[in-house]
């Protein structure tokens, strides 16, 4: 049996499992990493974990392997059943997890989000079959749709949160007033607080 994750060098990992077997374990994400890590023989201090993504009947946990400076490097598949096993990609595929790790590590710069980043996906009975690898990364997830998905920044000061009621007030078509920032004019008598 090949060992991947023995041999030196640096690798990036994507781990699937059902959302049910994940909320079994208490939505334990390194119990996954450590379950693949052992499968492959590989160490764990050489784990980064970059991000853990729960859709509404599957989650992908995406970690960096013995890769210090997070290069695109080689990508290792693993679904966790009873048991892990691995999974082939295809070329989109791989370009898909390189695609949503630099998502996540943009986050991390952009927003200061600490990394593991956490998301949640806003369920849709509709989401294709759990075992559709294809449906990892495509571009509709995050870039041409922010509300797909919600940012869990709970260990960060800032907090993002979209209610529903917001959701469905735009799909309604109803607005709400748009807020007006003024700021002082030192010495105006007529319109002390001026829109800007």
């Amino acid at each position: 049996m090949d060992h991947p994750l023995s041999k030196p060098g640096p690798r990036r990992c994507l781990v699937l499992c059902s959302r049910k077997k994940f909320d079994k374990h208490t939505g334990d994400d390194e119990y996954f990493i450590r379950q693949v890590v052992k499968f492959a023989s590989g160490d764990y201090s050489k784990v980064f974990h970059i991000g853990t993504r729960k859709a509404w009947r599957r989650v992908d946990i995406l970690f960096d392997y013995d890769n210090p400076d997070h290069y695109d490097s080689d990508v290792l598949a693993f679904r966790v059943k009873s048991t892990p096993r691995y999974v082939s990609l295809t070329a989109s595929m791989i370009a898909g997890v390189h695609r949503h790790a630099g998502y996540w590590f943009d986050e991390h710069k952009r927003y200061g989000c600490i990394l593991p980043i956490r998301t949640e996906l806003i369920p849709n009975p509709n989401l294709l079959d759990p075992d559709d690898l294809e449906s990892f990364c495509k571009p509709e997830d995050v870039a041409t749709n922010p509300l797909v998905e919600s940012l869990n920044m709970a260990d960060t000061a800032d907090k993002i949160d979209t209610k529903p009621s917001d959701i469905r007030k735009e799909e309604q078509g109803e607005k709400e007033e748009p807020l007006r920032l003024t700021h002082d004019i030192g010495g105006a008598e007529e319109n002390p607080k001026a829109p800007i």
